[in-house]
Formats: C-alpha cells, structure tokens, sequence
C-alpha cells in the first residue's frame, strides 16, 4: 500500500536552460520556478521599475518632448534663470556624454540588438544583421542632420563684425555669429531616447521565452513553436540561457543613458537656444523616428522591427519572413 502511495506521487525533475523545476507527473501540470533568492528578488523590482521606465509608449513620449519643450522654452524666455550646475555648457555630463551622446546610445544598443535578435531569431546570421542595420540608418540620421544644422547656421549666419565670414572665426575673436543655430543637442537627445524606447520593446515579455521553453508540451506553446527546427530551438534555449543575465544588465544601462538623456535636453531647452531652434530639432527628430519606426520599418522592404524573429512570444510581434538557418 504504502509503495502504491509514493508511485502515485512520484515525481519528475524537468531541466530546461534557464530552470530546475520539479513538477507533478500529471498530464497538463503547469511547471512552476524554483523559489525567489534575495538576489533574484532584487532584479526582479529592479526589472519591473526600468520597464515601467523604459516602456512608455513612444506616442505618448512624444507629446512630452513637445509640451515640456514649448513650454520650458517659454518659461526660459519670460523670466531669468539661475546659474547652476547645468548652466555651465563645460559641465562633466555635457562634455562626457551629451556631446558623445550618440556614442554611447549605439554602443549600449549594438550589444543590446545582437544578443536579443541573435536569440529570438534562433541564431539566424541573416536576420541578425537586418535587425543590427537598424543602428546603420540611426547612424547615417545622426551624421546627416547634425552636419546640415551647422552647413545651415554658416550659409544664413553673418558676423556682428562684418571682415568676418566664418562662424568658428567670429567667435574665437570674440564677437557675435547672427545665424539659426538648430539646437543639435535637442535633436539628438530625443532621437537617442525615443530610438532606446523602441529597440528595447522586444525585451518587454523577455520571460514568455523561459515560460515557452518550459512549457513546450503545452498545446499552446507547441504550436508557436512547431515550425522551429530542432537546431534553431537548441540554438533559442542556448542564447536564451546565456544572454539573458548580460540582457538585463544592458537594459539596466539603457536606462540610466535614456534618463540622462532626458534630463539633459531639459537643461538644454532651460538654458540653451531661443524658442524656434528648439521647437525645430525636436520637430525633425519625431519626423525621423515616425518615418522610420512607424512607416519604413513596418514594411516589408525593410530590416524589419525589433522583436521579429523565428517565433512570437508576444502578441504584438510578428513572424519575420520565413529564412531559415543555414544547416551545416
């Protein structure tokens, strides 16, 4: 009787790459994590506050950057404002990281797209580097407008001293350049931030993956998963288990880099720049992230959006064309 009663409460120990589980062996059980850690607590809350920043809708960001620009530009304008540390254009966030902002926007991003792409594309080299061009077009954006706000600023500038036709050479004497100095810094910083927004969507349901992997036997998830080869869901569970913790890290810094970011072109819009230069960078840096990310990206002649990849596990991710890995 007693052997009777420990085999019908036998039990069986899945593994998966990411957990150690150990559930009924009753058909139809959902699998359960293993307890919490203090440690694992502890990203567990700091996950949930970066997403809950991280994760606003770009739509409603954007309304933000407009609002808080007219009306910080106004504000600036009627009345005086106090010297502080953000004042000082040779400040060590301004020198360091707003002038490099690009820099160090796609360098946390380079990491970022390659490990979550590599992962949700199940290791599709092909794919990857459609989602990595991504950055390529940020890139060529950035160098583009920021250089033609200054080829601007030196074709319709004049000098208070008339013997002087350069910009940089009106300054270094000490007088007045007279011209229409789009605040490239403006641009910049909301492009970097409403770009961050977008390419760490695909880290919102980053979990769905472990759940899916763990639950494969469920109908469900078999059938999201059904066209995957055996080489690309080895390939899924591999990346999964190995990027993820260096996932969270990176998206720990995105964060800290999009508020910085945002506290940065607040000081600019307080301090720096009249009104319609302002207004105006911020203008064209929603024009360029709409044109890409709401219209080129949604298309099929395009790299495609991120989070697309071999499977959805989230509802609002689309399938990638079907381009299967090369089997070797």
């Amino acid at each position: 009787m007693a052997g009777s009663t420990t085999s019908s409460k036998k039990t069986v120990t899945q593994r998966t790459t990411s957990y150690r589980v150990t559930v009924p062996n009753k058909e139809g059980k959902k699998a359960l994590p293993k307890p919490l850690s203090i440690t694992g607590f502890i990203v567990v809350i700091v996950m949930y506050v970066c997403k809950k920043i991280l994760f606003v809708p770009p739509e409603a960001k954007v309304c933000m950057y407009l609002l808080v620009c007219l009306l910080g530009s106004i504000i600036s304008d009627v009345f005086t404002m106090p010297k502080t540390y953000f004042s000082n254009k040779n400040n060590i966030l301004n020198q360091a990281f707003v002038k490099m902002s690009w820099g160090w926007t796609c360098s946390l991003l380079l990491v970022f797209v390659f490990m979550t792409s590599y992962t949700y594309t199940c290791g599709n080299t092909q794919r990857v580097k459609l989602h990595m061009s991504r950055l390529g077009v940020g890139t060529a954006i950035w160098f583009v407008f920021t250089n033609s706000f200054v080829v601007l600023d030196s074709l319709i500038g004049y000098c208070s001293l008339a013997d002087h036709n350069s910009r940089k050479l009106c300054l270094k004497t000490g007088h007045t350049w007279l011209g229409f100095d789009i605040s490239g810094h403006a641009f910049l910083l909301v492009y970097c931030s409403l770009m961050i927004a977008e390419e760490s969507r695909c880290f919102q349901h980053w979990e769905r993956i472990g759940t899916m992997l763990l639950e494969s036997t469920n109908d469900d998830v078999a059938e999201r998963l059904k066209h995957l080869t055996r080489q690309e869901l080895s390939q899924l569970r591999t990346s999964h288990s190995n990027f993820t913790v260096y996932i969270k890290v990176n998206f720990l810094l995105l964060t800290l880099l999009c508020l910085l970011w945002d506290v940065m072109l607040l000081a600019t819009i307080l301090y720096f720049h009249t009104v319609a230069q302002k207004m105006l960078a911020v203008f064209i840096a929603i024009c360029c992230w709409f044109v890409t990310y709401r219209v080129w990206y949604c298309t099929a002649i395009s790299p495609g959006l991120p989070g697309e990849g071999a499977f959805r596990y989230s509802p609002e991710l689309r399938l990638t064309r079907p381009v299967r890995m090369q089997r070797h």
